[in-house]
């Protein structure tokens, strides 16, 4: 198994087991576990979050005249990072011959695009937008908070994405990140998404 896994892969295993290759295996079980276990509270995370954006900024481009269609930056208040984005997803989408629709880019931009709009850099323009609407609850002074809570969740779901360990990291506090996001839009479903997570349990069975 190590040479399948590779000794560089699991070296942070072994660092964290001692050099016990036993404890290290079963350790990099654990932490694929905890994986799959934060990705189904992330899957929820990022899809809640999207809609919640697009339903208050397209809400707020049709009352501005700008249509529907607001990440096609008419309203000009995208940076040209996020320009980019929104062109790579629509590439996706006519690859794939399928209508161009609002529903069908929105699903195609990434969890990094949702996360640059929650970022200091728009924190005059698009955030004023939002806090009206999908993130109401978020109080006023703890909007960096806010934005840092969104990051953490964002490279906490780049490291599952690639495979990378977790085990060190404050697991306990992702999934306070992630249900404190879900919150600050709808408190109902941050409880659905709880009853639903099994990341309680698989840290529970951490080995020693």
């Amino acid at each position: 198994m190590a040479q399948r896994l590779s000794f560089e892969r699991l070296s942070p295993y072994f660092d964290s087991c001692d050099g016990d290759l036993e404890r290290s295996i079963r350790l990099y079980e654990w932490n694929s576990a905890v994986s799959g276990a934060l990705f189904e509270v992330l899957a929820d995370v990022e899809v809640i979050l999207r809609n919640a954006i697009h339903t208050t900024m397209t809400e707020w481009s049709i009352s501005k005249g700008h249509g529907p269609d607001w990440y096609d930056n008419s309203h000009g208040l995208l940076g040209s990072r996020l320009e980019k984005h929104v062109a790579r997803a629509r590439a996706r989408v006519e690859e794939q011959k399928r209508q161009v629709s609002p529903e069908r880019i929105v699903s195609e931009l990434s969890f990094g695009f949702w996360r640059y709009l929650l970022t200091s850099k728009y924190r005059t323009t698009i955030w004023p937008i939002l806090s009206n609407g999908a993130f109401s609850r978020v109080q006023v002074g703890y909007e960096e908070m806010f934005f840092a809570r969104v990051g953490r969740v964002h490279d906490l779901r780049n490291r599952i994405a690639h495979h990378e360990p977790i085990h060190g990291r404050r697991i306990e506090r992702d999934l306070l990140d992630c249900l404190r996001i879900l919150s600050a839009i709808c408190p109902e479903t941050a409880d659905w998404v709880q009853q639903r997570a099994r990341v309680e349990a698989v840290l529970e069975n951490r080995p020693l």
